[in-house]
C-alpha cells in the first residue's frame, strides 16, 4: 500500500507492505466506558463479548483508502480509529474507519466486520514521534445525511489502550507474524449512538506538533442502487 509518511521536517512516499488486518473492539482503557459502548450495541440486538479486548481478523482486501465504499447493506456505519501499520522494527499511525454492517451484527460480529471495507487514510506518522505525547492525540469523526453535518464522535488517545498493550491484545489471539500487520484500534463513544451516514469525515490531531492527518469517504450502499 502505497502512503505518504508525514514527518515533523519532511514528506516522503512509503509503502507498506500488508499481510493481515484486525480490528480490535471494546479497548477502552476506561472498563466503564467499554461498558458504554457494550450497551449500545446492546440496543441493537448484539451480544456482549466474551471478553475484552476482543480481536476480529478480516480479510486484507477489504483495506482501502478511497473515497467511496460500496456495502452491500444499507445499515452500515463507521467509526473513527487509530491505525496501526506494523513493519517489522516500525510502526507507523494513521486514522481510519471500522465500517460494519450493524444489522448482521445482531448475528456476528466477525462476519459484519468482513461485509464492509476498512477505510484508511493515505498519510501515515512515525509513532516515534508522537510516542513521547501519545495521550494527547485526538480522534474525530463528523457526518452527514438528511440531517447535515455534525461532529460525531470527539475523544482523546486516552480513551483506548496504548499503542504497545493493542499490540499484545492481537499476539495474545494468534500464533501469525505480525510483520505487516494492520491493526485497528478500537473506537471512542459516539455522541448519538449509530448512524447510517452517507459521508464520513475523519480526523486525527497531534496538538503538540500541531498537525492533523484527514480522510473523508462517501457510502454507496449496492442494496439502494436496484429497483425495488
Amino acid at each position: 500500500m502505497k502512503v505518504s509518511l508525514i514527518k515533523r521536517d519532511k514528506v516522503q512516499p512509503v509503502e507498506l507492505q500488508v499481510n493481515r488486518v484486525y480490528c480490535i473492539g471494546y479497548a477502552g482503557r476506561d472498563q466503564a466506558k467499554v461498558r458504554e459502548h457494550i450497551d449500545e450495541l446492546a440496543k441493537i440486538g448484539v451480544a456482549a463479548p466474551p471478553r475484552t479486548p476482543t480481536v476480529y481478523p478480516v480479510s486484507t482486501c477489504l483495506l482501502t483508502d478511497a473515497s467511496t465504499i460500496m456495502p452491500q447493506g444499507k445499515e452500515t456505519s463507521g467509526e473513527v480509529e487509530f491505525v496501526l501499520f506494523l513493519q517489522g522494527d516500525k510502526t507507523y499511525i494513521s486514522v481510519g474507519s471500522d465500517q460494519t454492517d450493524r444489522d448482521l451484527e445482531k448475528a456476528s460480529i466477525m462476519k459484519s466486520k468482513q461485509m464492509c471495507e476498512k477505510v484508511v487514510a493515505n498519510q501515515v506518522w512515525d509513532y516515534e514521534e508522537v510516542r513521547d505525547h501519545w495521550d494527547s492525540l485526538i480522534l474525530r469523526a463528523w457526518v452527514t445525511d438528511e440531517k447535515g453535518k455534525r461532529l460525531y464522535q470527539d475523544g482523546p488517545a486516552t480513551a483506548l489502550l496504548p499503542v504497545p498493550d493493542l499490540i499484545n491484545a492481537v499476539k495474545q489471539e494468534t500464533d501469525q507474524n505480525l510483520d505487516g500487520a494492520v491493526i485497528y484500534s478500537g473506537t471512542v463513544p459516539t455522541h448519538e449512538g449509530f448512524v447510517f451516514a452517507k459521508i464520513w469525515d475523519l480526523e486525527l490531531e497531534d496538538p503538540v506538533l500541531k498537525r492533523k492527518i484527514a480522510h473523508r469517504y462517501e457510502v454507496k450502499a449496492l442494496e439502494q442502487e436496484m429497483k425495488a
